[in-house]
Parts: structure tokens; C-alpha cells; sequence
């Protein structure tokens, strides 16, 4: 047998509302229809290349909703920024040199007005390309006290959502069900449905 030891909130990982709000949902508690459920993908790429501190607007979610529909209730959001092609560079990934343990940091993620107006859709989770649901150089953790206080999930650091389709899929984030948790390693997988040949 192996031991394992990991730390809960570390690479691709989800965040249980107990988290950031000290109360909510711990891992055991969540419920499945909250870890798999449609997918919704907002993609701001380019505003994230052109400013690496881009905080999703609302009119971003207009801007979405006005070409594939609105986001239905009970939809796990995912914002796709391409942050994930910086992994294997910690200093870009992060947006500071780490090692010296910077004080502000610099990656795209929701703002604190778009995650209220997606709190308001009913969605089930939120998820993001880059380190954490509240951009770098955000003074106080205030996107991941929005979502612990509403009960809502979140997924931090995923990998490669390119191939992701705007709507139309199902995504699946079961993390280890550890009682307690405040979070864990989660493995996400999304169902696409196949194109016709």
C-alpha cells in the first residue's frame, strides 16, 4: 500500500463552500447535481491576453447569453481565459515570482459583479483556467466569499479547455469525499456530444 499526503487546495482542485465562507457545504455534503450538471463556457481569451488582471464583467455574460442563450439554472459555468498554457511557468501562471512570496499577483479570473449576477442564474458551479475564482492582485478574497456564502462550488487551475464547446455539454467534477473538507484534487471530465460524421 502507498500513503498518500496532498494538500486540498493545490493544481486542479475544487473549492466546497466551507472554504471561504466557514459555513456551507463541506466535500461529503455537496450534492451530485451540483459536481455534474450542463456546461456553459464564457470564453474572454482575448481580454485576458490583453490585460492579465481582466475580471469577467456582467455585460461579459450579456455579451454570452445574447449569442448561445441564457444560462440556464443549475449550469456549471466554466470562464475560459487560456491561463492554463502557463503552467509549466509558475512566474507567468502566477504573474510573480512566487519564490519570493510576492504580494500581488497578476491572472484573469470572475469579478465580484459577474459572480452575483451568476449567483442570481442559479448556477451550480463556477470554474476558471487560472490559479483561483478571484484574480491575482484582488485585495481580499471577495469572489470566493460570494460563492461559500451562496453554497456554491468552485474549480480552480483546469487544465486545457480549449477543445470545451460553448454550451451542449455535461461536465463531471468529483473531488475526493473527504469528510470535512474544505476542498480536494477533483478530476473533470466533460461529455461532448459527437458531430455528426
Amino acid at each position: 500500500m502507498f500513503r498518500l499526503t496532498l494538500n486540498e487546495h493545490f493544481a486542479t482542485h475544487l473549492d466546497a463552500p466551507r472554504h471561504a465562507s466557514g459555513t456551507g457545504w463541506t466535500n461529503e455534503r455537496i450534492p451530485l447535481d451540483r459536481l455534474i450538471a450542463p456546461l456553459v463556457v464564457i470564453d474572454v481569451q482575448p481580454e485576458a491576453a490583453r490585460d492579465r488582471d481582466y475580471a469577467l464583467l456582467p455585460t461579459d455574460i450579456t455579451a454570452h447569453e445574447r449569442e448561445f442563450g441564457r444560462i440556464p439554472r443549475g449550469a456549471i459555468v466554466i470562464l475560459r481565459t487560456g491561463w492554463a498554457r502557463h503552467w509549466d511557468n509558475p512566474t507567468l501562471y502566477f504573474g510573480a515570482d512566487t519564490s519570493v512570496r510576492p504580494s500581488v499577483l497578476h491572472f484573469p479570473s470572475f469579478g465580484i459583479d459577474a459572480v452575483r449576477l451568476l449567483i442570481d442564474r442559479g448556477v451550480a458551479m463556477l470554474g476558471v483556467d487560472s490559479p483561483s475564482t478571484d484574480i491575482g492582485k484582488a485585495p481580499a478574497f471577495v469572489v470566493h466569499g460570494a460563492l461559500g456564502a451562496a453554497n456554491v462550488p468552485a474549480l480552480e487551475n483546469l487544465a486545457d479547455c480549449s477543445a470545451l464547446p460553448r454550451t451542449g455539454a455535461v461536465l463531471m467534477a468529483l473531488p475526493i469525499k473527504t469528510r470535512g473538507g474544505s476542498g480536494g484534487p477533483v478530476r473533470v471530465v466533460a461529455l461532448v456530444p459527437r458531430r455528426a460524421p
